[in-house]
């Protein structure tokens, strides 16, 4: 590649595959300092990657804001397609030598082929639906992981490493990266403020929610682990979660008492990641969440049932203890209550686990 080509990356999913892309935008910077460096991202994690200083520009598909308007039905799907056709044209006439799709959905590839660049990496589909893949290993990755997703646990390969392969890139650090701004530390600074909470109180963040039905620790244990912790280091607990977390959040607070604080659904993206530099430690369910948390430098107690630590792990973070539940049926990476009712995997991770590690953590 030359030292000056213009590059696209494309991720297009959720936080933690964005978040997880950030190595490799620190590798392609350092790699190629005179390139001009794109990204492509949806608006619900834009805020990911605005502001970073080793991108030239980022371009937002506003999937999100499509969905809702299409569901209320204030917007025609005819003026969608031309917004998105107009984002499109304009991705063209910049005239990217390479561009590099993360991204493992149809939505990507398409938009990929539709730019026309000089050279792709990852995969694109052409206007007969003919998917093109720029290498071998590629193609098997993704059968595996759309087929036989229970086999990413063995091949030893993160997310993170994944990307940087597709890229061509080699980094002896591996670290995630997210921007804040000075608007979002006062944000954090008036909500510590607010809450009485001085600079050296023990802060723990709690963060209970899924997309996934099946990553979901019980909420009782997050609770009691609030509860304990709180007692124990005098700390503040604050709960986080997003807008399909709000009556989980409100029940879990409530059995903690006073000393909880709700944040459900209450925070930007990268509000949320000023208020989660604050915290002495952060405990998780498998989420972006806990891949922001890795990216302000936490200590991260990570939960994991159906998912693997070995394919998803917070880089970066200060220190990380990643509680992965060992059952036979295990990781399976079923999502919904329909695929799996008893998560029994969730439930085999006791509260006297978390406490154990929270206590290394924190002492």
């Amino acid at each position: 590649m030359k030292p000056d080509s213009k590059v696209l990356i494309i991720s297009t999913h959720d936080i933690a595959d964005v978040l997880t892309a950030t190595p490799a935008i620190i590798g392609l910077r350092e790699k190629y300092p005179f390139s001009y460096l794109a990204f492509l991202v949806n608006d619900r994690c834009a805020q990911v990657v605005t502001n970073n200083p080793r991108l030239d520009d980022v371009f937002i598909i506003k999937t999100t804001q499509y969905q809702d308007e299409l569901l209320q039905g204030v917007r025609e799907v005819g003026d969608v397609f031309r917004e998105i056709e107009e984002l499109v044209s304009n991705l063209q006439r910049i005239e990217f030598d390479l561009v590099i799709n993360f991204s493992i959905w149809n939505t990507a590839g398409i938009i990929t082929y539709l730019i026309k660049p000089q050279a792709f990496k990852g995969f694109m589909i052409d206007e007969y639906w003919q998917y093109s893949f720029s290498d071998d290993w590629w193609r098997e990755y993704l059968y595996i992981l759309l087929t036989q997703p229970y086999q990413l646990h063995k091949t030893g390969l993160s997310v993170v490493d994944r990307h940087l392969r597709l890229a061509n890139i080699e980094l002896t650090e591996k670290r995630l990266e997210i921007y804040i701004g000075e608007e979002e530390r006062e944000f954090a600074r008036r909500f510590f403020r607010s809450h009485q909470i001085k600079e050296m109180d023990v802060v723990i963040g709690l963060n209970p929610g899924s997309d996934w039905y099946t990553k979901k620790w019980p909420k009782e244990r997050y609770a009691k682990i609030g509860t304990q912790l709180s007692q124990k280091y005098n700390a503040g607990i604050i709960v986080f979660g997003g807008p399909g977390d709000i009556r989980l959040v409100d029940e879990i607070c409530k059995l903690i008492g006073l000393r909880s604080i709700n944040m459900a659904d209450k925070t930007t993206l990268k509000e949320l990641a000023a208020l989660i530099q604050r915290c002495n430690l952060f405990v998780t369910n498998d989420t972006g969440p806990m891949q922001v948390a890795a990216a302000v430098n936490v200590p991260i107690i990570g939960i994991y049932g159906p998912t693997s630590s070995v394919n998803r792990p917070p880089y970066g973070a200060k220190r990380k203890i990643l509680l992965q539940a060992e059952v036979e049926c295990g990781p399976c990476f079923k999502r919904y209550v329909k695929d799996c009712k008893e998560k029994t995997c969730m439930y085999t991770i006791s509260v006297e686990r978390v406490l154990k590690a929270a206590e290394e953590i924190l002492e």
